[in-house]
């Protein structure tokens, strides 16, 4: 596996260079292709590029921050045997874990890498709680930042929710199975852009965590327009709205409003306008209203109110954990789209 030595990187697919020894575990997915580029006749894949920011002295292997590495050192899942290999740039890392059917999809020649639940597993057992369920968020999205722009591309979700639980029934047993099933149960699919998984993960994570412990949450679900309502809507076309996070069942949301937003204030205000008229509760969001914990906190006690539910209140320690949540999600150098 290889840890990036850049801090605007991050873990990615590990890659086994030849079908040996996991050779049981392969499957053919040319899908992934298009997600790989060969370096030193190894794939490569960089999840930084689908908006998941792993610290990359969070696993074993890292080369440390700031220019550590020239770019050229690459690190390979092996079954077992020494760490070392002949040649300089690659350092071998040993799987002793029982390791279940499919794992690994071929991509190219003699090229193969770990499938998206494989890569969910091995980062089970590397990385704390909250940094799992956001990267469990971000391989359901439907989203990839774009390699030097910074730029949201639409895309078909890596893997889903359902997907990952199948997988974790083949790999009872194996290390990191108990982290990774915990992780599974708050995780959430369709988001669009980075911000909206970070909204949930406030949103959703339990208290000990840093959140706010409400369930139900769901991304990017669809308000239709019903018969009656044409007059009451923004636009005489519009057939449906898309709310970014929220319950559906309680008429409740929240919209981001990232940057772009500032550009389209009264399209923004005509919507909103239009969802309350239907009896939608929806939540406006911007970054400053997430970054400090007072404010996040009444944005938690908002939603709950408006769904009725108890605030939650937290003690010393949980507020300790809103903070760093807060930090890690929205702290310096994270991006702001």
């Amino acid at each position: 596996m290889r840890y990036f030595s850049c801090l605007s990187e991050s873990f990615y697919y590990a890659y086994l260079n030849g079908p040996d020894p996991f050779a049981n575990c392969t499957v053919d997915n040319p899908s992934l292709t298009e997600c790989v580029t060969t370096v030193d006749e190894l794939g490569v894949v960089d999840l930084s590029h689908y908006g998941i920011e792993i610290p990359p002295l969070e696993g074993p292997g890292s080369l440390g921050p700031l220019g550590l590495s020239d770019g050229k050192r690459h690190h390979a899942l092996v079954r077992g045997g020494s760490n070392q290999h002949p040649a300089r740039n690659i350092v071998r890392h040993q799987w002793t874990s029982r390791m279940p059917a499919r794992s690994f999809a071929l991509v190219g020649p003699g090229i193969y890498v770990s499938v998206p639940e494989f890569t969910f597993l091995q980062l089970a057992s590397r990385l704390g709680f909250e940094r799992l369920v956001q990267v469990g968020c971000s391989l359901c999205s439907s989203y990839m930042i774009s390699p030097g722009t910074n730029c949201i591309i639409q895309r078909p979700p890596l893997t889903s929710p359902e997907r990952l639980s199948r997988y974790l029934d083949e790999a009872r047993g194996v290390r990191g199975i108990s982290a990774a099933r915990r992780a599974l149960r708050f995780i959430g699919a369709g988001a669009e852009s980075p911000q909206e998984t970070n909204l949930y993960l406030l949103l959703r994570l339990d208290k000990t965590n840093g959140g706010c412990g409400i369930p139900g949450l769901r991304f990017n679900y669809e308000i239709p327009v019903r018969s009656g309502q044409e007059a009451l809507v923004d636009r005489p076309t519009r057939q449906s709205f898309r709310i970014d996070v929220g319950i559906p069942d309680e008429h409740v949301g929240l919209e981001y409003l990232g940057k772009f937003h500032d550009m389209q204030v009264d399209a923004d205000r005509e919507r909103l306008n239009a969802l309350t008229a239907m009896g939608e509760r929806v939540l406006q969001v911007k970054f400053t209203d997430l970054v400090d914990p007072v404010r996040a906190d009444r944005l938690c006690r908002q939603f709950s109110q408006l769904i009725g539910a108890e605030p939650a209140r937290l003690g010393p320690s949980e507020q300790v954990a809103r903070a760093a949540l807060l930090d890690s999600l929205f702290g310096a150098g994270r991006l702001i789209l």
